[in-house]
């Protein structure tokens, strides 16, 4: 499925992990430092932790997108989007 933005403007799509990941994840891995206080000693311990970075959809005015998954095109924002037709699907 392919999208065309029509508004004038650039539009910038979060994906939700829980919404547009089923069977295939398409978020990226991620590191993120996160530091603990130890009130009784007064050390700070940092670990890196991995996550998962959800994806972002971005499209800039009058411009069509590449094949998109079906996954992408059912989120949320997407639809709210394709209602308002600031997106439309094109062939």
């Amino acid at each position: 499925m392919r999208l065309k933005n029509f508004s004038k403007r650039m539009v910038v799509v979060t994906l939700p992990h829980e919404e547009v990941c089923g069977a295939e994840c398409y978020c990226t891995a991620g590191q993120h430092l996160q530091g603990a206080h130890n009130p009784r000693t007064g050390d700070v311990g940092i670990r890196q932790v991995s996550l998962l970075v959800a994806r972002s959809l971005h499209i800039p005015a009058g411009v069509t997108t590449e094949e998109l998954p079906e996954a992408f095109v059912n989120a949320g924002q997407v639809k709210t989007l394709l209602n308002t037709k600031d997106l439309r699907k094109v062939a």
